[in-house]
This record gives structure tokens, sequence and C-alpha cells, in this order.
């Protein structure tokens, strides 16, 4: 480096991009019962956090607001709908991207 010459890097702060939405379900048909693990990734800095619904009602899990893994467990007929992914930071709002889920009664 040369002498009195400062090097300056800066991290830009950006609201989330391209949310991507994604399940572990081989289909998007499940049995009842089922597990199934919804996942939701976006890139924005700082860091985003997800937002998760079940037709455009708002899921409460902090865990996956936090790490952008919703895991649903003993999955009912009742669950069956539009899942949906929103990630958000500090400088705004990403696209929000919808999944469908189907559960098969037994």
């Amino acid at each position: 480096m040369l002498k009195g010459f400062m090097q300056f890097c800066c991290l830009i702060a950006d609201s989330p991009k391209e949310t991507n939405i994604t399940t572990d379900a081989p289909q998007d048909t499940v049995s009842d019962g089922s597990l199934i693990t919804i996942t939701c990734k976006a890139h924005g800095n700082p860091s985003p956090r997800y937002k998760f619904f079940l037709e455009n009602k708002p899921i409460n899990d902090r865990k996956a607001e936090r790490s952008g893994i919703l895991k649903l467990t003993a999955m009912s007929f009742s669950q069956s709908g539009i899942y949906s992914c929103r990630p958000e930071n500090d400088k705004g709002k990403g696209p929000r991207k919808d999944l469908t889920v189907y559960v098969r009664r037994k």
C-alpha cells in the first residue's frame, strides 16, 4: 500500500431482491399428516427477515422470520392453500412469491 493512501470499503444497503420460495415436498400435493419445509431466500443488505402467509393471513413464526425456513408438521387438509413469502429489511420490502400446497385427505 502506498504511504498516506487509505483503502476504504463500504457495504451498500439495499432492499431485498429476487425472492425465491421452494418446498421439499416432491409434488404440490402432500398426504395428510406430512411434514414439509418451505424455504424463502432473497438477497439484501442488511440481511432480510421473512414474512410467511397462508391465504394472505400472516403466519407468526419467529424462527422462520429469521431463517427463511418454515417447518410445517402434521399437515392437515385445512392447511392446503397458497403460501407466500415476502422478505424485508430496514431498506424496504422485496417481491412477494407464492407456492401452492394441497393436502390430500386420508
